[in-house]
Order: structure tokens, then C-alpha cells, then sequence
């Protein structure tokens, strides 16, 4: 059974701290792939995207690029209905790539990867239960995240139903069926890279060192983008 991580988010731009993540949930779970999937229109993102969602993909494979484990990908590609853009959430993506292995007769073990900032917001997430239940999920920890924080930040319904499985160092959230959802923090992780503050420095032609992979950077600068950041 291959073993694969959704990762989703602006990737606006993909950074050193998005590829840390990654490279220590591959290490940490032995991940066959982790698919990069930058949203078009990301419903719960308090601030406006900067970048288009085509220089935001093409960002994403030059970031990938040195890496086979790491895969670009369009399932959240921009979508419309009457030429309305539509949101882009997450457990209806997650659902489309199960039925999509489906159909591949793949069999898929599935997690879903985030950064635990947007863990903390997942109760506000479109149908969280429903979304919670698609897969298993890795948390990246960061700076001041506790592991308190995990349940805590669950819709108050599920609180109950979850709670820390010392043998396997993860937590347990039991679904209405009986089975688990496993939820595994890599707490080891403080990765504490900004993309807001990236964007400001990119903005004010600032020293970004090692946190952009510089065939980002050179495309940022080839493409102007982040001139006009807020």
C-alpha cells in the first residue's frame, strides 16, 4: 500500500519551512509522495493571495523539483460555475482524490498534511467532522503549539472522541463508526517562516538568505511579483 500526503495551502510562495515539513513527514511516516496542491481560492485565508494561481503552481514545481517524493499538483486548480470562482475546501478535495485512486484501483493509505497554525482553525474548515474523516493527519508543529492544542482546537463535538494513544504517540479520534482517525504531530518541527513577512522583504528588496529555494527566487524576480505587497 503507497503511502500519500495531501498538502495543501497558497504556497504564496513556497518556502523553505513548506519543504521542511514535508521532507520530515516523508522521513517520519515513509510517505511514497506528498502532492503540493496550492489552492486557487483558499476560503478560510484571512489575507488576499498575492500571486497568481499560475505563478503560484509554477513556483511549487521549481520548489519540488529536486525532490521525486514531492508532486505538483492541480486538484486545486482554479473553478468556476457561471463564470463565479468557486472555493476551493478541502474536504471536498480530499474526497475527490479517494475517489480518484478509486478508480485507479490504487490502494492509498491517506494523509493530509498542515502546519499546525492551520490546525488551529480546522473548526471553522467546511463540514469538519466530514472533513476530519477523509484521511489521517499530520500536524507540523511550530513555535508555542502544545499538544493540548490538538483536541482543543476540534469542533466542540468531537473534543470528547479524542485523546492521546501513548503506544502509537499519536492521537486517536474516534469516528461515529467506531473507527480511528489518527492524528500525528511532528512536534519536533519549530518552523516559524512567514510567508506574510517573506512578501514584505521580497516587497522592500530585503536579504532573504536560504528561505525561498533560489529557483523561486529567481522566477519572483523575473516575474516582479511581491513588488506591490501590503
Amino acid at each position: 500500500m503507497r503511502k500519500i500526503a495531501f498538502f495543501g495551502g497558497t504556497f504564496d510562495p513556497p518556502h523553505r519551512g513548506h519543504l521542511t515539513i514535508a521532507r520530515a513527514a516523508v522521513e517520519r511516516f515513509a510517505l511514497d509522495r506528498v502532492l503540493f496542491a496550492p489552492a486557487a481560492v483558499q476560503p478560510v485565508k484571512a489575507e488576499a493571495v498575492q500571486a497568481s494561481f499560475v505563478d503560484r503552481y509554477a513556483m511549487v514545481c521549481l520548489a519540488t523539483q529536486h525532490d521525486p517524493r514531492f508532486l505538483p499538483s492541480l486538484i486545486d486548480a482554479p473553478r468556476s460555475e457561471n463564470g463565479i470562482p468557486q472555493p476551493n475546501y478541502t474536504v471536498e478535495t480530499l474526497a475527490r482524490l479517494r475517489a480518484w485512486f478509486a478508480t485507479q484501483q490504487a490502494e492509498v493509505h491517506l494523509y493530509a498534511l498542515m502546519g499546525a497554525d492551520s490546525w488551529l482553525s480546522i473548526a471553522a474548515w467546511r463540514e469538519p467532522e466530514k472533513l476530519l474523516a477523509q484521511s489521517d493527519w499530520i500536524i507540523a508543529g511550530r513555535p508555542g503549539f502544545a499538544l493540548d492544542d490538538v483536541p482543543a482546537a476540534l469542533p466542540k463535538p468531537l473534543q470528547g472522541r479524542c485523546a492521546f494513544d501513548n503506544a502509537s504517540n499519536q492521537f486517536l479520534l474516534q469516528r461515529e463508526d467506531g473507527a480511528p482517525i489518527r492524528i500525528a504531530v511532528m512536534a519536533e518541527l519549530n518552523e516559524d517562516v512567514s510567508a506574510t513577512a517573506l512578501r514584505e522583504a521580497l516587497a522592500a528588496g530585503a536579504e532573504i538568505g536560504e528561505l525561498i529555494p533560489p529557483a523561486v527566487a529567481d522566477y519572483i524576480r523575473k516575474r516582479r511579483l511581491y513588488l506591490e505587497c501590503k
